[in-house]
């Protein structure tokens, strides 16, 4: 499970919404929102690395 932490707790749902999906076009698969942490859940896209996949999303955003 690879879990992404918004540093502000102003981002909104529109702004979640894009980096879900770009994350499902890595091939992530979306698990849930957790507002109390502010925290995205995906399960890795396979044969990607943890490191690799949130590398790409930062580049990516």
């Amino acid at each position: 499970m690879i879990k992404v932490r918004f540093k502000s707790s102003q981002v909104d749902e529109k702004r979640r919404q894009e980096l879900i999906r770009e994350a499902e076009t890595l091939g992530a698969v979306f698990r849930g929102y957790d507002p109390d942490l502010n925290e995205l859940s995906f399960e890795p896209p396979p044969g990607m690395a943890t490191k690799e996949f949130t590398a790409r999303l930062a580049k990516n955003n």
